[in-house]
């Protein structure tokens, strides 16, 4: 027996959709305004899961500029069928779209746009017949629909035809359809992607129904479960091993005090079926661990994250907002150089940002830079949760060392001292606090800080994204950084 602690994919990684090919798992998870979108994830065990790249990696297939705090990609579904990978997902403000490939590492194709209205769209492939599920909207609230479509030019041949209004919870959305013993088993989220999630499950003997609901539904929920570590769980997918066990991957929060800031996160759950031929959750209650028989190993690490830019190109972990910000960044001499392109933290496009996900309520972010800023601009670390609610340490044109904290109408300066040169700058969390730190002559002087609540999803204007930390530039000029490090405690 081996143990694994959930999440099994930490932080900001929301709406996990998982596909099988022999003895390799993929995974991917929603993205929203973060560029490259969609990240692509790889695991032999279920639990340890590297990430190999990004879906959407290029301007063509997609196009955030504009879109608000916790828009843009929305909720995608992998699938893998007849040699090819599909992934199917919606830009919040454009609509549903396909891409494929028959080889991840040569990147997806160019999008084929679907006609059809609603969000969470997921795949179903049978007898050489492809199907989308998705979730929409009326004014007696949503439903899920299906249609079935050409997959090669998204063509709409049947439909869309509503198949479900769900089990009674609010929100149904996030539909997947399985086929198992001759069953067409609908799974759902209900009840929202908050403390009332849920997953509920119906079937049909035809794939369009009428669908039954499970006399046990839902099948897990943490609503009645306040003190567990894990909260908000649903928005399911289904696979089996190459061993006949059968999982669901799932999102899940770790608030603190009812507040979470690591955004929504994927987790792993054993599935068994029933006597009568339901996939059940022992308990119906998401644990923070199991107990499992599995073949291969599990080592679940904490995360570290430590980069002398010696490559030419970033590593997956890191991401931009709305951009892909080609045009603003260069790795040379190693260092990473960043460009000012005249916006601030606080803009709605695209600011000069560069990071990664908080990954622990523990854990430290650290840089060391230098500047060559034009007036009023200003370079360094910064943690975000949307452009009205973000923290940063830095250096101003004037060389001065400052800390910023911004909460929506409420904006904080805070003038530490005049640096002269490279200075090394770090950000220090705990599940309470942000503590903000120079060091100089080898000694680390904490200079300020800050309650951890001010960046959580139920004070900010992103319900669905988590904090980022990284490195920026504000205005105009250059700011060169040495190195980047992250690490869970």
């Amino acid at each position: 027996m081996q143990e694994y602690h959930n999440p099994v994919i930490k932080g900001f990684h929301p709406d996990p959709s998982i596909c099988k090919k022999g003895k390799d798992f993929y995974l991917v998870t929603s993205s929203f305004e973060y560029l490259p979108a969609v990240p692509l994830f790889h695991s032999r065990n279920l639990v340890d899961w590297q990430q190999i790249g990004h879906c959407l990696t290029r301007d063509s297939q997609i196009d955030i500029h504009k879109t608000p705090n916790s828009g843009g990609i929305f909720a995608p579904t992998i699938r893998y069928h007849e040699g090819i990978f599909y992934l199917i997902t919606t830009n919040i403000s454009k609509g549903n779209f396909i891409v494929q490939t028959n080889d991840l590492t040569q990147g997806f194709s160019e999008p084929i746009w679907l006609d059809i209205k609603g969000i969470d769209p997921s795949l179903y492939f049978e007898n050489n017949k492809v199907y989308v599920q998705n979730a929409c909207f009326d004014q007696q609230g949503s439903f899920i629909q299906q249609c079935e479509i050409d997959i090669n030019t998204g063509t709409i041949i049947n439909g869309p035809i509503e198949i479900s209004r769900g089990c009674g919870g609010r929100d149904v959305e996030a539909p997947h359809i399985y086929k198992h013993n001759g069953w067409y088993y609908l799974f759902c989220a209900e009840g929202g992607t908050r403390e009332g999630h849920m997953v509920t499950i119906q079937r049909s003997q035809n794939l369009y129904g009428p669908f039954e609901k499970c006399p046990d539904n839902p099948i897990v929920s943490q609503r009645d479960y306040g003190k567990a570590l894990l909260q908000s769980v649903g928005h399911a997918d289904l696979v089996e091993d190459n061993d006949n066990n059968w999982w669901i991957v799932a999102l899940a929060t770790r608030p603190y005090k009812h507040r979470h800031h690591l955004g929504r996160e994927t987790i792993l759950l054993p599935v068994t079926w029933s006597k009568d031929g339901w996939p059940m959750v022992e308990g119906k209650q998401a644990k923070d661990s199991y107990k499992i028989q599995i073949k291969e190993p599990i080592y679940q690490p904490k995360k570290i994250i430590h980069d002398t830019f010696k490559k030419t190109k970033l590593s997956y972990e890191y991401n931009t907002i709305r951009s892909f910000l080609s045009d603003y960044y260069e790795i040379k001499n190693q260092q990473l150089v960043l460009y000012g392109n005249k916006q601030t933290l606080n803009t709605h496009k695209s600011p000069v940002f560069i990071g990664v996900r908080q990954t622990e309520k523990e854990c430290y972010f650290e840089t060391q830079l230098s500047i060559s800023l034009k007036p009023s601009s200003s370079a360094g670390l910064a943690i975000i949760m949307d452009c009205c609610h973000h923290m940063e340490i830095g250096i101003t044109s004037q060389n001065e060392l400052y800390v910023k904290k911004t909460v929506a109408d409420l904006v904080n300066i805070n003038i530490i001292e005049k640096v002269i040169g490279k200075i090394i700058i770090g950000i220090e969390a705990n599940q309470e606090y942000y503590q903000f730190y120079y060091q100089k002559d080898n000694q680390k002087y904490k200079v300020d800080q800050t309650y951890v609540k001010h960046l959580c999803t139920e004070t900010c204007f992103s319900a669905f994204c988590g904090v980022y930390g990284g490195m920026f530039i504000e205005g105009e000029g250059k700011a060169f950084f040495d190195y980047f490090h992250y690490q869970e405690k």
